[in-house]
């Protein structure tokens, strides 16, 4: 069961923290975890497995992407490793994405 109120808490602290300029490239850069994720197995079976400690995950995953992800990226990532609340991460980013249109000044627009 998904935790909206924790997926709507983590969505509304990334954007309000980062800087409106950089926002972009935060949110691009999760958009890349999401599919480093996909790609490779042995990443999503390191950060959902029980067996790893959070401390472990925590070192790896910060030794791995300190160079390609910003400040603020990347301490999101860690910070739901920390509170074991990676789980949601898709549903986070999906909310993230969801508050940004809503707030752009443009307008999505279907032509048929």
């Amino acid at each position: 069961m998904k935790d909206t109120r924790k997926i709507n808490k983590y969505a509304h602290s990334l954007i309000n923290v980062t800087n409106p300029s950089n926002i972009g490239d935060s949110v691009d850069g999760l958009i890349s975890f999401k599919v480093m994720l996909k790609e490779f197995p042995d990443l999503r079976y390191l950060l959902s497995s029980k067996k790893v400690s959070i401390d472990d995950k925590l070192k790896s995953i910060n030794n791995i992407f300190c160079k390609f992800y910003n400040g603020i990226t990347l301490e999101f990532i860690l910070l739901l490793i920390r509170n074991n609340d990676f789980s949601m991460y898709n549903d986070i980013l999906n909310k993230i994405i969801i508050l940004m249109e809503s707030g752009s000044k443009t307008k999505k627009i279907k032509i048929t």
